[in-house]
């Protein structure tokens, strides 16, 4: 991580502020001794001349900092992969399989499903899913004879979902 660019935009920054301050005190000086129709930049044409200076220092510092922001997500991209990763480990095989299973589909798939990629046992695809809730991993929307499974929004949002 280069720390040029942060230093060019505090330089800018700096820059601007000491030309505010500057013709601040002149513009001051001017009307205190009655002079400010004498400003060699009329004091209209000041404030718009300033107003467009702070823009374009504005426009310079986003530009600069965007840069940052796009690596600052991409960092958080490849962080989201470790969580992810940490999350997997940390859950038994079966476990982690419906897991994984739920990332592929967004997050939500249906009970059925689950069991299938399980082997097709319903007693144990029950407990591997009793054990997910309990640990607040998944939750299970229980509608009639199909319940659907879904990640809670906070973890799919944190680990993300699978390609």
């Amino acid at each position: 991580m280069s720390l040029k660019p942060v230093l060019i935009s505090l330089s800018i920054i700096t820059g601007f502020i000491f030309v505010i301050t500057v013709s601040s005190i002149y513009i001051s000086d001017m009307i205190t001794n009655g002079d400010a129709y004498r400003c060699v930049i009329p004091v209209p044409l000041m404030i718009l001349l300033l107003s467009s200076l702070g823009v374009f220092v504005g426009g310079v510092t986003s530009f600069v900092f965007i840069d940052k922001l796009r690596e600052k997500e991409q960092e958080m991209g490849r962080m989201s992969l470790n969580s992810r990763e940490m999350l997997l480990r940390i859950l038994e095989e079966d476990e982690a399989k419906v897991v994984r299973r739920l990332l592929k589909e967004k997050g939500k798939a249906a009970q059925a499903e689950i069991t299938k990629e399980l082997g097709n046992d319903r007693v144990k695809a029950h407990r591997i899913l009793k054990k997910l809730e309990e640990k607040k991993v998944i939750l299970i929307d229980r509608a009639g004879k199909s319940n659907s499974v879904r990640l809670r929004k906070d973890l799919f949002r944190a680990v993300g979902e699978l390609e």
